[in-house]
C-alpha cells in the first residue's frame, strides 16, 4: 500500500473511486479504498432534511412499519480512504449476489476453491464483503447477518482446509421482501397449448385445438381472484411500491346441470361433473358433452382432433359421400368412439380409439388403432384387440381375434383369424388359428407362429436364461460334492477305526485322544455338507423341471395351433409353423391336403406336418372332452 491516502466522503462509492480513476489515470483494479467510518441519514414526511440515525431512531431502522412508510428515505454517508496498489488486488473467491428484488444480498463461495483458514484470511473475506457492499449500494450495519459468517468460519477454522463440492451461498443481509400483487385471470384450463413453434418459427395450425376433452372431477375454468400486495424495501433502502391488482376478465357467462362451480378465498373453479368434451352453446352457456357431431375432419374445418381416449368422448362423423374423405389427409383424431357413417380416411390419417367403427375405406397409408375396430373396406394399417374388416384389399391388420369377411390380397396377424372368403396373395399369421371358409384362390402363405402371443418371446428369453442360471449353480454344487464324496470314501476306513478306539476307551474308562474327537468331529461336518449339497442339487433339479415344463407348455401353443379350411384347398398354397425350440421353421404345401393341417411332435427330436379332416378331428375333440 503507498503512503499516499486520499480521504473523502461520498455516498456513493463506486461512483467516487471510477472518478479517482480517471482522474489519477489509472485502472479500478489499481486502486482500493478502506471504509473510515460511516453514518446512516433518513427523512420523511416528519423529518424534512436529512438527520443522521441515532439512539431511538436506530432502533426505528428496525421497525417494520417505520420502514414501511413509502415516504422514508434512507442513505449512508461514507469516509473512505482511497489508495494505489502497487500489484493488482489479488482476487478472493467470495462474490457477493443479490435476489432479484435485492431483498437478500448472499456471499458466495465458489465450488473445489481449497480454503486454508487463518485469522488473515478471514479478516480478508469479511472486509471483502463490505467493500463489496458498499461499491454495490448496499446499506450497511442495518440488515446485515452475521450468524451465517460466524458459522462458515467456525466450520473452517474446525477443518483447516476445505473445498466445498457445489458453491456455498451464505446471506449477508436481508430487508424487507415485497409481496406481489395478483392480478384477476380467467383461466381457459380445459383448452390445451398448442402455440410450439417449430425451428423456423412456424406454428402447426392443423393443432389449433377444434375441441377438448375433460375428465369429471377436472376443473375446466378458473377465475384468480385479485389480490393486494405487500411493499417492501430493499437492501439498499429503497421503497419498493407494489402496483394495485388488476381485476381482469371477470367469469361473465352461464353454465349447464354438468358443470359445479366452487369457490374459495383464491379463485372461483368451474368443475366438469361428468367426462366428455367442453362445449358453449347458446346464451353463453358452457356444458359438458359426449357425443360430438361433425361433417368432416380435415386441416380447414377442425384440423386434427385430440379429445382423448380416457374423456368418455363419441365422435360421429357423418361424411359428404362415399367418394370423399371424411377424415382429411394427415389428419389425426384421438377420441373413446369414432363413427365414420360413411367416405374415406385419407393419406396419412391416423385414428385412436376404443371402439371405432369406419363404414367407408381405409386409405392404404392410413392408420387405425382400437380395441374394437369395424372398418369397410380396408387398405391401410389396423391394430386392435377385435377387428372386423368386411373386406381386406391389400392392407395390414394386427389383432387378437380378426375375422374377414373377404380378403383380397393383404397380411393379417392375429392369435385367431377367420375368413369368410379368401382369394391370392394373402400372408396369414396366427399363433392359436386360422380358419377359412371358403379358399378362392392361390399363392397365399399360412403361417403359425407362436411369437405373436404378446410378451412370449420376452417369457421364453427369461425362463432359458432362469433354467441356464440353475443348471451352471448345479453343475458348479455336483463337482464339489463329487470331491466331498471321494473324500468320504476315503475316510471310511480310518473312521471305523477311529469309532472302534473310541469304544474301547470307553469300556476302560480310558480318556480317548483330543485328535481322534477332532477327526470325528470333521467326519460328521463333512457328511453334513455332503446332505445338504445333495439337497442343494436336489432342490435346482426340481426348479430346472419347472423352467422345462413352463418351457414345454410355451411350444405346445404351436402344436395345439391349425390352419383350416372348411372347403377343400385349391391351388398351391404354403403352410408354415414357427417352432420355439429349436427356433426353425416347417413349411408344407395344401397340395392333397385335407381339411385341417397340424404339426406334431414324434417325440425323437423330430416334427411332422400332419392333415386331417375337419369331421374326424372334431370327433377325437370329442373324445379327448369326454375322457377329461
Amino acid at each position: 500500500m503507498s503512503d499516499s491516502r486520499y480521504f473523502t466522503e461520498t455516498d456513493d462509492v463506486a461512483k467516487t473511486l471510477k472518478e479517482y480513476a480517471a482522474n489519477h489515470k489509472t485502472s479500478l483494479n489499481r486502486i482500493d479504498f478502506d471504509l473510515v467510518e460511516y453514518e446512516t441519514q433518513y427523512k420523511n414526511a416528519d423529518v424534512q432534511e436529512w438527520e443522521s440515525v441515532t439512539g431511538e431512531t436506530e432502533n426505528r431502522l428496525r421497525d417494520r412499519e417505520f420502514l414501511l412508510d413509502p415516504q422514508l428515505q434512507l442513505r449512508q454517508m461514507y469516509q473512505i480512504a482511497i489508495y494505489k496498489r502497487s500489484k493488482p488486488r489479488k482476487p478472493l473467491p467470495v462474490k457477493i449476489g443479490a435476489n432479484k428484488t435485492k431483498t437478500k444480498v448472499v456471499a458466495v463461495v465458489e465450488k473445489k476453491v481449497k480454503l486454508h483458514y487463518s485469522k488473515k484470511l478471514q479478516t480478508a473475506i469479511e472486509e471483502s464483503i463490505q467493500k463489496q457492499m458498499l461499491i454495490n449500494g448496499y446499506l450497511i450495519g442495518i440488515w446485515e447477518l452475521k450468524s451465517h459468517l460466524r458459522e462458515f468460519f467456525d466450520v473452517l477454522e474446525e477443518a483447516g482446509t476445505m473445498a466445498f463440492a457445489q458453491r456455498q451461498y451464505l446471506p449477508v443481509s436481508s430487508a424487507i421482501p415485497p409481496v406481489e400483487t395478483v392480478d384477476g385471470k380467467l383461466e381457459y384450463l380445459y383448452r390445451e397449448d398448442f402455440s410450439d413453434e417449430d425451428i423456423f418459427g412456424r406454428k402447426d395450425y392443423k393443432k389449433r385445438g377444434f375441441a377438448f376433452g375433460v375428465k369429471e372431477g377436472e376443473p375446466i375454468i378458473r377465475y384468480i381472484k385479485p389480490k393486494a400486495g405487500k411493499n417492501g424495501r430493499d437492501c439498499k433502502g429503497t421503497f419498493i411500491q407494489v402496483p394495485e391488482p388488476k381485476e381482469g376478465e371477470l367469469p361473465d357467462f352461464n353454465i349447464s346441470d354438468d358443470i359445479k362451480r366452487e369457490e374459495s378465498e383464491e379463485a372461483i373453479s368451474f368443475i366438469a361433473k361428468k367426462s366428455g368434451f367442453v362445449a358453449l352453446e347458446e346464451n353463453n352457456t358452457f356444458d359438458i358433452k359426449r357425443y360430438m357431431e361433425v361433417e368432416s375432419i380435415d386441416f380447414k374445418a377442425t384440423g386434427d382432433i385430440n379429445v382423448g381416449i380416457d374423456k368418455d368422448v363419441h365422435l360421429i362423423v357423418n361424411g359428404l359421400d362415399d367418394m370423399k374423405d371424411s377424415v382429411g389427409q394427415g389428419i389425426e383424431v384421438v377420441a373413446k368412439e369414432i363413427n365414420i357413417k360413411q367416405g374415406t380416411v385419407g393419406s396419412g390419417a391416423v385414428l385412436h380409439a376404443d371402439k371405432l367403427n369406419i363404414a367407408g375405406i381405409t386409405h392404404q397409408n392410413s392408420k387405425v388403432y382400437g380395441d374394437d375396430v369395424t372398418i369397410n373396406v380396408h387398405n391401410g394399417f389396423a391394430a386392435g384387440k377385435t377387428v372386423y374388416v368386411k373386406r381386406l384389399e391389400g392392407g395390414v391388420i394386427e389383432g387378437e381375434t380378426v375375422v374377414v369377411e373377404q380378403a383380397v390380397g393383404g397380411e393379417i396377424k392375429g392369435q385367431k383369424i377367420k375368413i369368410e372368403a379368401l382369394t391370392s396373395n394373402s400372408l396369414i399369421y396366427a399363433s392359436n388359428v386360422i380358419e377359412v371358409t371358403e379358399l378362392k384362390g392361390e399363392d397365399n402363405i399360412f403361417t403359425i407362429d407362436p411369437f405373436l402371443v404378446k410378451g412370449l418371446r420376452e417369457q421364453i428369453e427369461e425362463l432359458t436364461k432362469e433354467k441356464n442360471r440353475y443348471e451352471i449353480a448345479r453343475d458348479d454344487i455336483r463337482e464339489e460334492l463329487q470331491k466331498k464324496r471321494k473324500i468320504l470314501k476315503g475316510s471310511e476306513a480310518v473312521a471305523k477305526q477311529i469309532r472302534q478306539r473310541i469304544q474301547e476307551d470307553k469300556e476302560k474308562d480310558v480318556k480317548t485322544p483330543a485328535s481322534y474327537l477332532e477327526k470325528i468331529r470333521k467326519l460328521k461336518a463333512l457328511i453334513k455338507s455332503v446332505r445338504l449339497l445333495d439337497e442343494e442339487v436336489m432342490l435346482l433339479n426340481e426348479e430346472i423341471e419347472r423352467c422345462q415344463t413352463e418351457l414345454d407348455i410355451k411350444q405346445s401353443i404351436v402344436f395345439n395351433a391349425k390352419v383350416i379350411n372348411k372347403k377343400d384347398w385349391k391351388g398351391y398354397n404354403t403352410v408354415a409353423f414357427s417352432l420355439i425350440t429349436p427356433e426353425v421353421v416347417k413349411e408344407t404345401t395344401t397340395e392333397g391336403k385335407k381339411n385341417v393341417i397340424m404339426i406334431k411332435d414324434t417325440g425323437d427330436g423330430e416334427y411332422t406336418i400332419e392333415s386331417k379332416d375337419l369331421e374326424e378331428l372334431e370327433r377325437e375333440t370329442e373324445a379327448s372332452e369326454k375322457k377329461e
